[in-house]
């Protein structure tokens, strides 16, 4: 098994349970070192990536359902919601892989983990929603995540800067409250989740910045003037008052970039 190709085969895949199926038979070859990466292939796709099911809809951020964590419903459709985040972390973390060559290996080996672990969270939050009739595609969803990852497509160092470093990282900043909601709400099982999902993300984040850093230090870029420069280029403003310094901290943040 070739691991680009694979991650290609695996993005470009429609059916859910298929998609995740393929991670996890990617990983295992993969822990089981069977696995083998030509990091200097071209490779290209021919399907439309990433493949989808049918179900959610794609909308408009302003068309998705009401999310809230003080009603029943609504506390479903934001854990909805966090499931599709999961799901376009899943495909985020096989996109870097198949599109970014000339790599270390142990860069690929380090977001085939990401991806295995972003499916774990996946389904833990889907059989979450499964024990209330419901499923991943029971609500709308909007593809800002995705969208994000289309426009750096053609830089590594915009990659790493805009998905993990600032649209990942945003979820350990919001959440902790969220956790401490669902904890007074005595809902101890989705609190459980969400700090499984909260602490390896901290290690998702951290991976994302010493890829970041590897990358900048490779062109001879200042990694924090470029991190600033490429905020201000995709329109990007950080609200320093309410990071979350001390799981940031622990994803290897500096202090100068959190002031």
């Amino acid at each position: 098994m070739e691991l680009r190709a694979e991650c290609l085969k695996a993005l470009a895949t429609n059916d859910l349970n298929d998609k995740l199926n393929h991670v996890k038979a990617i990983y295992e070859f993969f822990t089981s070192r069977r696995v083998t990466i030509d990091s200097k292939a071209d490779i290209h796709h021919t399907s439309h990536i990433p493949g989808a099911p049918s179900k959610p809809n794609i909308v408009p951020p302003r068309l998705v359902e009401k999310r809230s964590t003080s009603t029943q419903q609504g506390k479903l459709i934001f854990i909805h919601a966090l499931a599709h985040i999961e799901f376009s972390a899943i495909n985020l973390a096989l996109d870097i892989i198949w599109r970014f060559k000339n790599l270390p290996e142990q860069f690929y080996f380090d977001w085939i983990q990401v991806a295995y672990e972003e499916q774990t969270h996946f389904n833990l939050l889907n059989d979450y929603l499964k024990k209330f009739g419901l499923s991943y595609g029971s609500f709308n969803v909007h593809n800002s995540l995705w969208e994000m990852a289309e426009r750096t497509h053609h830089d590594l160092i915009h990659r790493l800067a805009l998905i993990p470093r600032t649209m990942e990282a945003r979820g350990l900043d919001v959440t902790p409250p969220i956790i401490e909601k669902f904890k007074q709400q005595k809902d101890d099982e989705i609190a459980s989740i969400l700090q499984i999902i909260y602490e390896e993300e901290i290690r998702h984040v951290s991976i994302g910045n010493i890829w970041y850093r590897w990358a900048c230090e490779s062109q001879k870029l200042d990694p924090h003037e470029t991190y600033k420069s490429l905020l201000k280029k995709y329109d990007i403003e950080l609200n320093y008052g309410k990071l979350n310094k001390e799981a940031r901290y622990k994803a290897g943040f500096l202090k100068e970039e959190l002031i």
